[in-house]
């Protein structure tokens, strides 16, 4: 929607014991029977509030602005954990504040910032053309009662994990610390948005709609782009801005849910354009789409940032949002302003797009994603000069037709006085942005000075899954005749040839089947029919090796094998009754090795209870002269191709099977190949 930016002046009248708050510069008369509230805005602002009634003020003014908080009576319940911390907080709010404006890129606007208690029931709903809701307003925030629904509010668990930590690390903090570290908690959880909140009971509840993070008054109130071509590029807008304070990134989370909501919006993206997703879509739920467009939004403003240059591109977009500060931007503003950048003739979807309008229209409306493939990963110590640094290599192509981005994370090697979940809260330690032109493939060297533990490529909007790929590194060793290497090489892929001498069939093609589906529990089926029930379609489950499930499912994760998709089926070990199989079609007769992908050989290790032995997968392979049973010794496979033997095979079908028989808790299906032998 459109946004009217204009000065206010409102006056009300409550009783001597209310309190009033709006935006604005405030004069109040006490000299009648009721206290008289004048409120003038300083500047133009989109929109105003009002709020009264029996209020608590806490005020403090650190560097111009005015910080007041309005609590109901009987509810000042933080006080208990604050009381040490108060001579400390006017240094802890402009840190916080630097902090969060120094990654943002934009300064404050306003010259006061209220943080206003109203009651339970107060619901805000998220928009799909900006990030800017009703329980944040121009120069103030209305948090939940008593701070029930924000994560960061509940200082007794704050206090009880502290504790704990500071016993288990044989350490004492003292108490300024301690409530300093409460109060930064709460603002880069429920103000800020920086910190990532895990998988707390109000983080997963996606009926909660409300949230209070403070990035629309430094942008959505503050510039705001209207477009009736494209509805959802104000959204483009802000997600470039969001992106930048987002929490860091985490890849173990996955484990457990199988998919993230971001590849599942990448999913609803390979079937609906932006145009589409606005409306109702069956099946894409409100929290995914809006996934999938500030994810979208972002790759759009990533790629006209790729092309001109990251740095350059966002200190021009960050001077242009403040030339343009308290009004309504056009989308005509917006192109003039990208045509004017040196784009070096960026495309989309394998078209020439150095009109900004067009790319924007295509992006808007096609939905061809880009797809990347890992070719190679290694790191090393190397001399460079007098110095020995890091080396960090990557081989990575993009064989669409599509451009796109990828986002290369390096965390260093760290000593052991911080946890793993502390080291993942805190982020990269180096990241760079690589532009992807459609069918090319890169050579990227990484010339850094400490050690490095891994390697996290966020692929933006995407085909893989997972869409974080994640690359661990053991100790670098010193190469002593290597060349340091620092940049890019960029070569085109070649176009498709047919491969005749090697066969590959992936669980994602068409010649992978599940032969012997299991029964679905009579009480199941009952309950679909008697109350008309669809069952949801899950694409992808978790890995639980440990615990597997009684029929095949499709999990992924990144040791499996695919294209773009890293994908296998699992279940728990049976009788072998049922089973999976791969087909091809075999051009020429010939001598065929054949190779089963084992991307888990430690988790197909793991016995049955009770069970004493090795552990193994039973294969029937078909071959010219019949059927061959094949068991594959778990205890010497290896990570990747393991060979299951050598095969005649006449041309036409060729014909592979595994069943659910096996020594082991789990078995598991990926992929298989057959490579012709010369």
């Amino acid at each position: 929607g459109r946004r009217d930016y204009a000065r206010y002046r409102l006056s009300i009248a409550v009783p001597r014991d209310w309190t009033a708050i709006s935006q604005g510069a405030v004069e109040i008369d006490t000299s009648g029977a009721k206290s008289l509230y004048r409120f003038r805005t300083e500047t133009a602002l989109p929109q105003t509030s009002l709020t009264a009634g029996r209020y608590e003020l806490r005020q403090i003014t650190v560097d111009d602005v005015s910080y007041s908080l309005a609590v109901l009576p009987g509810h000042t319940y933080f006080d208990a954990y604050f009381d040490s911390v108060g001579a400390a907080l006017p240094g802890l709010i402009r840190e916080i504040k630097n902090d969060y404006e120094a990654a943002l890129g934009l300064e404050y606007p306003h010259p006061r910032l209220s943080l206003v208690e109203v009651p339970i029931q107060f619901f805000a709903y998220r928009r799909l053309w900006t990030v800017a809701q009703e329980s944040v307003q121009p120069e103030l925030v209305f948090l939940p009662e008593m701070g029930a629904l924000c994560e960061g509010c509940d200082f007794r668990r704050q206090k009880r994990r502290s504790t704990r930590s500071q016993e288990r690390a044989n350490m004492a903090e003292n108490a300024v610390e301690i409530q300093s570290k409460y109060l930064r908690t709460f603002a880069m959880l429920d103000l800020l948005g920086m910190r990532d909140p895990g998988g707390g009971d109000l983080s997963r509840n996606s009926s909660l709609e409300t949230r209070w993070y403070l990035l629309p008054n430094y942008l959505s109130y503050a510039t705001h782009l209207f477009s009736a071509r494209w509805p959802v590029l104000n959204f483009a807008f802000e997600s470039y801005f969001r992106e930048r304070i987002s929490a860091p990134k985490n890849t173990w989370s996955r484990q457990w849910s199988g998919m993230t909501e971001t590849e599942r919006a990448n999913l609803a993206l390979k079937q609906h354009g932006l145009a589409d997703l606005l409306g109702d879509v069956e099946g894409v739920g409100k929290s995914i789409r809006e996934i999938a467009l500030r994810a979208k939004g972002r790759h759009l403003l990533m790629l006209f940032a790729a092309a001109s240059g990251p740095k350059a591109f966002g200190e021009k977009l960050t001077a242009f949002v403040h030339e343009n500060r308290y009004r309504n931007l056009s989308d005509t503003e917006l192109i003039a302003f990208l045509a004017g950048l040196d784009q070096g003739g960026i495309s989309h979807s394998g078209r020439d797009r150095r009109d900004p309008a067009a790319l924007i229209d295509s992006w808007f409306r096609d939905t061809e994603l880009p797809g990347y493939q890992v070719e190679r990963t290694e790191s090393y110590l190397v001399r460079d000069g007098e110095r020995t640094r890091t080396q960090v290599e990557l081989d990575i192509s993009n064989p669409t037709d599509v451009d796109g981005l990828v986002e290369v994370n390096i965390r260093y090697r760290q000593s052991q006085t911080l946890s793993w979940w502390e080291r993942r809260a805190e982020g990269s330690d180096y990241a760079r942005t690589l532009y992807l032109p459609a069918r090319t493939r890169k050579s990227v060297g990484f010339l850094l000075d400490q050690p490095v533990a891994e390697m996290i490529l966020d692929t933006y909007v995407s085909q893989n899954i997972p869409s974080l790929i994640q690359v661990p590194f053991h100790e670098q060793k010193l190469r002593r005749h290597a060349e340091p290497f620092s940049g890019e090489r960029s070569e085109p892929l070649p176009s498709d040839a047919d491969e005749t001498d090697e066969y590959v069939v992936d669980n994602e093609d068409e010649g992978f089947t599940v032969l012997d589906a299991e029964r679905t529990s009579w009480l199941r089926r009952l309950i679909v029919d008697l109350f008309n029930l669809e069952e949801s379609e899950v694409h992808y489950t978790g890995l639980h090796a440990r615990n597997p499930p009684n029929s095949w499912s499709a999990t992924s994760d990144g040791k499996f094998y695919g294209r773009f998709i890293l994908s296998g089926y699992y279940k728990k070990a049976g009788d072998g009754r049922s089973k999976v199989a791969w087909r091809t079609q075999i051009d020429r007769e010939g001598d065929f090795d054949l190779y089963y992908y084992c991307g888990h050989p430690d988790e197909l290790r793991w016995a049955r209870r009770n069970h004493r032995g090795t552990t193994s997968l039973s294969f029937m392979v078909y071959h010219e002269d019949g059927v061959e049973n094949v068991s594959l010794d778990l205890q010497d496979a290896e990570e990747g191709w393991n060979l299951l033997g050598s095969y005649r095979l006449a041309a036409g079908p060729a014909h592979v099977e595994l069943s659910d028989r096996g020594s082991g808790r789990t078995v598991i299906a990926d992929a298989v190949k057959w490579v012709r032998r010369m």
